[in-house]
Order: structure tokens, then C-alpha cells, then sequence
């Protein structure tokens, strides 16, 4: 594969390596991370050392809000002109009035929780800066008793 430029990410090694270390983390805390992911390479626009926090960020948060022998999933989708991230679990959910805060910036979470779920250090709403940063989108879904989607789109290259 061509190495990594900067303003240029190959969006499925970023997402392979993420789930790599999710999983272990997963496995910890007895949940299950399932991961879907396009065989040819996804060249996006982003950086790859920036993109793999904002992947990390989603996961951790997902591992963070499913339960013990909860669900996790990664999925990669590409369309003509981007590709689309998924990350989602089967936590709690949030209703509306959490949900439309999630992105604000808000104090770092306790550092023992922090740490059980890896320790991944990058917010949500740092996350949402990296994804705007390269011209994505990132927003989320949820509904309460059935779990959050956390969804980014980056720009495709040719």
C-alpha cells in the first residue's frame, strides 16, 4: 500500500488498526465488537494520525456506555464521492436533550474509567473538530433503551 500523506488516510488500515485495539479492550469488559470492513483500500481526505483519534474516540465511547456482554459494530461504507463510519453499541441510548450536547465540550471523564476503557483520551467534541477539519461530517443517533449510532463521512480521493 502507498504510505500516508498528510490530506490523505486510507480510511480501512485507520479502521482496521482502531478495531485492533477496541477489541482488546472489548474482550476485557466481556463485549463483543464486530467489525465490517470494504476489502479494497478507501483512500480519504484526512490525516491518518488525526482520523485514527476520532475513530478511537467513537469506539471508546461505545465500549464505554455497552453493557458487559454488550454489542459493539464497526462499519465502513463508501459511496461515489465518501465514505461512511459507523460505530455503534448496545448501551443505554440517549434521549434528545443528551443527545444534542453530545459534541459539546465538556470536562474529561474520570481517569479510572478513563483507564478501563483504554484510556483513549480524545472527546467527542475533539473528535467532531478532526472529522469538520477535513470537510466530514459527524453526528449521532440514538434512542434511549436501544443504543447510540455514532456516524463520519470523509471526502473520497481519486
Amino acid at each position: 500500500p502507498a504510505p500516508a500523506t498528510p490530506g490523505r488516510a486510507n480510511l480501512v488500515q485507520v479502521a482496521r488498526q482502531s478495531a485492533s485495539r477496541a477489541q482488546h479492550i472489548a474482550q476485557q469488559n466481556n463485549q463483543t465488537l464486530s467489525v465490517d470492513l470494504p476489502v479494497q483500500e478507501l483512500w480519504v481526505r484526512g490525516e491518518t494520525g488525526l482520523v485514527t483519534h476520532a475513530l478511537d474516540a467513537l469506539l471508546a465511547n461505545a465500549l464505554k456506555n455497552a453493557p458487559a456482554n454488550g454489542q459493539v459494530a464497526l462499519r465502513l461504507q463508501k459511496t461515489e464521492t465518501q465514505a461512511q463510519l459507523t460505530v455503534s453499541d448496545n448501551g443505554p441510548g440517549l434521549d434528545a436533550a443528551h443527545l444534542a450536547k453530545i459534541f459539546e465540550a465538556a470536562p474529561p471523564p474520570a481517569v479510572e474509567k478513563a483507564r478501563r476503557f483504554g484510556g483513549l483520551g480524545v472527546s467527542l467534541p475533539l473528535a467532531r473538530e478532526i472529522i469538520t477539519l477535513f470537510q466530514g461530517k459527524l453526528w449521532a443517533e440514538s434512542t434511549p433503551g436501544q443504543g447510540s449510532q455514532f456516524h463520519f463521512t470523509l471526502p473520497l480521493l481519486k
